[in-house]
């Protein structure tokens, strides 16, 4: 099974996902600090996974990562 997906799937460009997230911290007191990793969120449907699968996540030019899954 093959997903594809663009950064506009996600409010439009993903770094309105980010700004969302501030907004809704700050609220709180909270803030992203150096270091901490931020997930803008999905550009596909979820999918279900299984033991041996193989996941490629292909960035273009940036980077191409590959998840094998094993249990």
């Amino acid at each position: 099974m093959q997903k594809r997906g663009r950064g506009e799937a996600v409010l439009d460009h993903p770094i309105h996902s980010i700004v969302e997230l501030v907004k809704m911290i700050s609220r709180e007191g909270l803030s992203i600090q150096a270091g901490m990793i931020v997930l803008v969120g999905g550009i596909t449907d979820a999918v279900s996974i299984q033991k041996n699968d193989e996941i490629i996540a292909d960035y273009g030019e940036l980077v191409k990562l590959t998840l094998h899954v094993i249990s």
